[in-house]
């Protein structure tokens, strides 16, 4: 996803999924719905969520707190996952 930088310039913004062994469960169950609180939780593998990402741009100056907010997902709603 890109979003506004402080700079003017569009800042792309990564969500890190890897395909182990609790994802792979989740998308043969089709519990696809559960599968941001596994990427939450398995940071020491790797992933990153989509709101972590923007939280780490907002810490390093890059983006504007108010502008993270706004691109943040819901993950209440689940909005912008399905």
């Amino acid at each position: 996803q890109l979003i506004p930088g402080k700079n003017g310039k569009l800042i792309a913004v990564r969500e890190i999924m890897i395909n182990n062994q609790a994802i792979a469960n989740l998308i043969r169950r089709n519990q696809i719905g559960q599968i941001p609180t596994v990427i939450q939780t398995s940071v020491q593998e790797g992933m990153i969520s989509m709101n972590k990402s923007i939280e780490y741009l907002v810490l390093a100056g890059q983006v504007d707190k108010d502008v993270g907010e706004r691109c943040k997902r819901n993950l209440e709603t689940k909005a912008s996952y399905y």
